[in-house]
């Protein structure tokens, strides 16, 4: 067993799919990519970042995810976290508590997470990642579950979040970088997705 990281990041995406909140903003594949990504912080990531924080009038100080240099939103999950915020004002949950365990949407992320590997909310344990947000502890196997599932197709909002990725590599990690280039270099048949302490997640998307 092990945390998945940054690896549960497609799956933590979900909320921001099915509340509606991503279809809200403009090219929003680029959104849900980067929601899903560890980015680099370039201005490409950090405009997509506060272009979501936009659209919802949220702002910045409410980032809890770690400063790096001179905001927030260079921080690699900058996307995941402004996914989260984005979700919780379309569905007028709390803000200010938006990565503890115990609110409303990271209840919705262990539910989802439950429901996809068909195992128990008790079995569901998590910890604060790096960056603030709760992480899951899963079996190698569940994390090979999950990615399969991603690639299916049979779930419409993870079809859509893989689309996403697939077709926003830049987002997902940057150029030069292993998860980029593994979906650059597969013409967007391979969805790669790194977490912290060597967790790698890879699946070949059904056509």
């Amino acid at each position: 067993k092990s945390f998945i990281r940054s690896a549960l990041k497609p799956f933590q995406a979900i909320p921001f799919v099915s509340s509606g909140a991503a279809s809200i903003i403009n090219d929003s594949s680029k959104s849900i990519a980067l929601s899903c990504g560890s980015h680099s912080g370039s201005k490409l990531h950090t405009r997509e970042a506060f272009k979501i924080l936009w659209e919802y009038d949220i702002d910045i100080e409410n980032l809890k995810c770690p400063k790096k240099k001179t905001s927030p939103l260079e921080h690699n999950c900058s996307g995941k976290h402004v996914a989260f915020l984005a979700t919780c004002k379309k569905l007028n949950w709390p803000i200010e508590s938006y990565l503890k365990g115990d609110h409303p949407l990271q209840l919705e992320i262990f539910r989802i997470i439950s429901e996809l590997l068909d195992i128990p909310d008790a079995n569901i344990h998590a910890e604060r990642d790096d960056c603030g947000a709760p992480t899951i502890y899963m079996k190698l196997l569940e994390m090979a579950k999950l990615y399969s599932i991603l690639s299916s197709s049979d779930n419409a909002e993870l079809e859509q979040i893989s689309r996403a990725m697939t077709t926003n590599p830049i987002m997902i990690s940057d150029n030069d970088r292993f998860d980029t280039e593994i979906i650059k270099a597969s013409h967007g048949q391979v969805i790669s997705k790194g977490g912290a302490e060597g967790i790698q997640c890879l699946c070949k998307v059904n056509e």
